[in-house]
C-alpha cells in the first residue's frame, strides 16, 4: 500500500488491498491506459463515480436553497476534496459529507432541509451531548447520505471548548466562497484545508494519530494545487497554535518528501505524543474521559452506585464470602417497580465507577458483577447471579436479566444469549 502511494506500483496482488483502503477508483483513473491492473479496477471506478454523482444531484437543491435563504454552510474533509480538489468524480472515497453552519442558522438549515425530504437522523440535544462538535446529522430521503452538520470544525468532548471555537472563528475568517454548478458554498483556505481539515482532524480526535491510506494523496494534491510550502503551512501552524502537533504528523506523512508511515502508533508513543502537545491542546486521554463524565446523567448514575460500589469492595477484600454478600443483597427487596430506572444507566453507573476504582481484572470482574447484581435487585429488576467453574480453577461470573447475559463493561447494556451454567456452576437464586 505504501508503494502504490508513494510510487505508484500497482500489480494484481494488491487489487484486494486497494478496494479495502477505498482507493481502487483512484488507483484505475491515475495509471496508465495499458497498465494490465486496469481492467480488474474498471467497474471499481465507474460503481466510485456514480455514487459522487448521485450525491451531488441530492445536495445541489438543498445547497440552493440554504444560498437562497442565506445560510452560510462550509463543506470540508472527503466531500470538499472529492468535488474540488481531486481531478476526476470517484477518485477520493468519502463516506458522509461534512459541513459546518454557523450556531444561530442551524435550525433554519434543518427545517429548510426536511422541508426537502431530508430528515434528522441525530440531534445533540436528543441524545444529550450539548458539548459535541456536530450539532445533527440530516439523511437524505433515499437514506444512501448523511450530513453531518458541525458548528465547531474540531472534536470536542467538554465544555471547554474555547480552542475549538477559536479555531472555528480563524478558519471562517479566511475561508472563500467556491463556485459550484449554478450555487456556490463556504471552503476553507487551502492551507486551513490542509492543517484543520486534515492534519488535527487526524491528530485531535478520536483517530488518535493514525494516518489513513488517502492523507498522503489529499496533501500532496493540496500541496500541488495551490502551491503551499512548508514554510507558509508551518507559519500558519504557528497562528493556529499547532505547530508541534503539525511536525509530529509530517514525520510520519510528508507531502515534499512522500513520507508515508501507515503502521499504528504504539500506546507509548501515543503517550509520549499526547504529552508532547499538551501546550496546544491540552491532554486528550483526560479530555476524552472529563468528555464521558460531562454527559448529563453519567454523573448522577456514578454517584448514585459509587457507595455501593465502594462498600462492596470493602467487604471483599476484608474477605467476605461471595454467597454471604448474594444471601444479604438478595434478602433486600426492591425499593421501586421494576424498569423505573433504566437497564443502560445501571449499567453505566456501575461500569464508571469500576473504572475509577482502578482494581485489577479479576477483582474488577468479580466486584462490577456482584455490583450488578445487588443494584438490578435493588431497583426492582429479577436478576440472577451466575458462577461457573473454569478450567485451571478460573471461575468466571455474570449477571442474567429473564435469561439473558446483562454485561457491566458496555454501553447501553446489551443483552447476550443465555450461558448454560449446570455444569459446575451455580445461579442464585436458584429458583428463578
Amino acid at each position: 500500500m505504501e508503494r502504490f502511494l508513494t510510487d505508484g506500483t500497482v500489480n494484481e496482488e494488491q487489487i484486494a488491498i486497494l478496494r479495502d483502503q477505498h482507493l481502487s477508483a483512484y488507483a484505475f483513473s491515475s495509471l496508465p491506459k495499458n497498465h494490465p491492473a486496469r481492467a480488474a479496477l474498471r467497474g471499481d471506478y465507474m460503481q466510485a463515480a456514480a455514487r459522487q454523482l448521485h450525491f451531488k444531484a441530492m445536495l445541489l437543491p438543498l445547497v440552493r436553497a440554504w444560498q437562497k435563504a442565506g445560510i452560510a454552510v462550509l463543506f470540508f474533509k472527503g466531500f470538499y476534496l472529492a468535488e474540488c480538489i481531486y481531478d476526476l468524480p470517484g477518485q477520493r472515497y468519502f463516506q458522509d459529507v461534512d459541513i459546518l453552519i454557523k450556531p444561530e442558522q442551524i435550525g433554519e438549515a434543518s427545517r429548510l432541509a426536511q422541508g426537502l425530504g431530508w430528515s434528522e437522523s441525530w440531534n445533540q440535544r436528543e441524545v444529550m451531548q450539548p458539548c459535541n462538535h456536530v450539532a445533527l446529522h440530516l439523511l437524505s430521503a433515499d437514506g444512501l447520505i448523511e450530513l453531518d452538520v458541525h458548528h465547531r470544525i474540531l472534536h470536542t468532548y467538554t465544555p471547554w471548548h474555547h480552542l475549538q471555537q477559536r479555531i472555528t472563528e480563524q478558519a471562517w475568517q479566511r475561508a472563500h466562497l467556491q463556485a459550484w454548478e449554478d450555487s456556490r458554498f463556504w471552503v476553507l483556505d487551502p492551507t486551513d484545508s490542509l492543517l484543520i481539515g486534515l492534519v488535527l482532524n487526524r491528530c485531535w480526535s478520536l483517530d488518535r494519530w493514525q494516518i489513513k491510506a488517502h492523507d498522503l494523496l489529499d496533501l500532496r494534491l493540496l500541496v500541488r494545487k495551490f502551491g503551499l510550502t512548508r514554510r507558509t503551512v508551518l507559519e500558519r501552524a504557528a497562528v493556529l497554535g499547532c505547530e508541534r502537533t503539525v511536525k509530529l504528523f509530517l514525520q510520519r506523512c510528508d507531502p515534499w518528501t512522500d513520507t508515508l508511515d501507515l503502521s499504528e502508533p504504539t500506546p507509548g508513543t501515543l503517550r509520549r505524543w499526547e504529552l508532547a502537545i499538551v501546550p496546544e491542546r491540552g491532554h486528550l486521554g483526560w479530555e476524552r474521559l472529563l468528555g464521558q463524565l460531562y454527559r448529563p446523567g453519567v454523573l448522577a448514575d456514578l454517584w448514585r452506585e459509587w457507595p455501593h460500589l465502594w462498600q462492596l469492595r470493602t467487604r471483599l477484600r476484608r474477605g467476605t464470602p461471595v454467597r454471604q454478600l448474594l444471601d444479604q443483597i438478595a434478602a433486600r427487596p426492591g425499593v421501586l417497580p421494576p424498569a423505573h430506572l433504566p437497564c443502560h444507566r445501571i449499567v453505566r453507573g456501575i461500569r464508571w465507577g469500576i473504572r475509577l476504582l482502578g482494581l485489577p481484572a479479576a477483582e474488577a470482574h468479580l466486584t462490577g458483577t456482584l455490583a450488578l447484581f445487588a443494584a438490578l435487585r435493588r431497583w426492582g429488576y429479577p436478576a440472577v447471579f451466575c458462577h461457573k467453574e473454569g478450567p485451571g480453577g478460573q471461575a468466571s461470573c455474570w449477571v442474567e436479566l429473564n435469561g439473558r447475559i446483562v454485561h457491566a463493561w458496555k454501553e447501553p447494556a446489551a443483552f447476550d444469549p443465555p450461558v448454560d451454567a449446570a455444569s459446575g456452576g451455580w445461579r442464585y437464586p436458584s429458583q428463578i
